[in-house]
């Protein structure tokens, strides 16, 4: 009886370890998903700001066009 009983305990023992490295598991990977969630934030605040940076210079493109043709048209070409 007393061999079943430390089989008993050393099984129990052992589920015990195991769970604890699955929860160690479980807050690494959470850690992990926080930092990506960072990083996604970064990249899109980045990608943000590019297309703002794209649309001023479009604007700033039309507006030389614009007035390149003015020009153009003032000297008659």
């Amino acid at each position: 009886m007393k061999k079943t009983q430390k089989a008993i305990l050393k099984a129990q023992e052992a589920v015990r370890a195991e769970k604890s490295a699955m929860l160690e598991t479980v807050k690494n990977v959470d850690g992990s998903i926080a930092a990506h969630d960072i990083a996604l934030e970064e990249i899109e605040s980045e990608i943000k700001g590019l297309e703002e940076l794209r649309a001023e210079s479009l604007k700033a493109k039309r507006e030389a066009i614009e007035y390149r043709n003015k020009l153009a048209e003032i000297i008659g070409e």
